[in-house]
């Protein structure tokens, strides 16, 4: 079984990297995290990997004839978000923690758009002077609750949940940038009442939104590229049997 990580176009062998101890945790709502070890190298030294640059981890690899790897099935896929180091008289290491996509759910706030939002006086600064309003987007938010034209209409929980994900794809999509995830089954469908909050990132609007679906679980499918995003009802899943008898 070969194992290989891609890092800014380049794909070598986990062992040639001079990477070891490898972890995965999932969760449910929350950033995925890998992390790993590069032992003997030294702790003030150039990282590997760049903060913020996107690492993929196959398994089950083919070495071609040429030195290229073909097949297998990828693990995972993030961002490089911390490179502790470690220092010590008899040994020196540094380690990787990559971030799931979530990540970037946390880190975005979703805004909705308004036909009327306060932009500010006509005079800087001057709340004696004319108040200035004009259709733009805001964080002070109403929850399902979307628009459609000029009009509004009401969404159940799993539409307000696609809309915060196509918010945090947004900065993707307007850049024509190759996205960090997609979106895939969406299935919870409550029809929840209308909540105005303010300055949430789009990571919050899906856990307010799983509050009225407890029994729906959120996970990202790493053998896509890009990871795709699933949130789907126990309901609609499929059963699966495992043997457990000894062998």
């Amino acid at each position: 079984m070969n194992w290989t990580i891609v890092n800014n176009g380049a794909e070598k062998l986990c062992a040639d990297w001079g990477l070891t101890q490898f972890t995965r945790k999932l969760k449910t709502q929350g950033t995925d995290e890998m992390g790993f070890k590069a032992d003997g190298t030294l702790c003030d030294a150039a990282p590997l990997f760049a903060i913020y640059s996107t690492l993929t981890l196959w398994r089950d690899r083919t070495v071609n004839s040429d030195g290229t790897f073909s097949g297998g099935t990828i693990w995972f896929n993030g961002l490089v978000t911390q490179v502790p180091r470690a220092g010590a008289p008899d040994a020196e290491s540094m380690a990787y923690k990559v971030s799931g996509p979530w990540w970037y759910l946390e880190k975005r706030v979703f805004q909705q758009p308004y036909q009327n939002v306060f932009l500010g006086y006509s005079t800087p600064n001057d709340p004696t002077s004319d108040a200035i309003f004009a259709p733009g987007i805001t964080t002070h938010l109403f929850l399902n609750q979307g628009v459609s034209g000029s009009a509004l209409t009401k969404i159940n929980n799993g539409q307000q949940i696609i809309e915060a994900l196509n918010w945090a794809l947004k900065p993707f999509t307007d850049a024509n940038a190759a996205p960090p995830f997609q979106i895939g089954r969406i299935t919870p469908t409550v029809d929840v009442p209308i909540d105005e909050v303010r300055d949430i990132t789009c990571a919050q609007v899906i856990q307010k939104m799983l509050r009225w679906s407890p029994e729906a679980v959120t996970w990202f499918d790493y053998t896509t590229t890009p990871p795709t995003f699933n949130c789907i009802r126990r309901s609609d899943m499929i059963a699966l049997n495992l043997d457990i008898s000894p062998t």
